[in-house]
């Protein structure tokens, strides 16, 4: 569920990631005929990627839940992972327009659509308040939350996007636990990453050691 991009921006760097292909080389045709390969291929494995843009600020959970609804009663889809981009620009079920008790609202209503609807997981991503830029190199706190500090206490694990000067000239980058309702409070996972060709790769147990 887009409430940002636009579907055509997703859709491109979905297809970026999938070829590891810069945006200009997507865009060049050139890669047309691998690109549908590639989909058939998912699709033979019975999978989907459906992106759906929706309004900001004015769609809520309900509205997910009515094209979830349609699609199954439609074409017999179900969806295993939600991805929204991105939450806190969800409108509230309660109709609550106070800015921090809205988004407050819209994480408990992704909970309970998670619930409903058996996901195994929901992932969306929120901005850090300006004073957290100092532990950019380090390791965020919940209360760098930007706009509502009520998204760590609804979610059930809250990831830092950490980089520090050897992650950046290494192409790496971490994701911190910053907070964890079962499990580990601490610890991270490592990736090489290409911004643009929009991939992230787990590095491999040799490479952490290393690190």
């Amino acid at each position: 569920v887009d409430l940002e991009n636009g579907q055509e921006a997703i859709a491109l760097r979905l297809e970026q990631s999938l070829m590891g292909k810069t945006k200009s080389e997507i865009l060049s045709g050139e890669y047309d005929l691998k690109i549908a390969k590639q989909f058939r291929k998912y699709q033979r494995f019975g999978a989907e990627i459906d992106i759906k843009r929706m309004p900001a600020y004015s769609t809520n959970c309900n509205h997910i839940q009515s094209y979830i609804d349609q699609q199954y009663n439609e074409f017999g889809i179900t969806y295993d992972e939600l991805i929204v981009d991105y939450g806190a620009l969800l409108g509230a079920i309660s109709g609550n327009n106070d800015e921090t008790q809205r988004i407050s609202d819209a994480f408990v209503d992704l909970k309970n659509l998670a619930d409903k609807n058996k996901f195994e997981t929901i992932w969306t991503a929120n901005h850090v308040v300006r004073a957290a830029e100092k532990r950019y190199e380090t390791k965020f706190l919940s209360s760098d939350t930007a706009k509502c500090i009520d998204i760590v206490r609804h979610v059930d694990v809250a990831f830092g996007f950490n980089r520090n000067e050897f992650d950046k000239t290494s192409k790496m980058a971490r994701l911190e636990v910053i907070d964890q309702r079962d499990g580990v409070q601490n610890g991270f996972a490592l990736f090489h990453v290409d911004y643009e060709k929009q991939i992230a790769l787990e590095v491999s147990k040799s490479e952490l050691k290393m690190y």
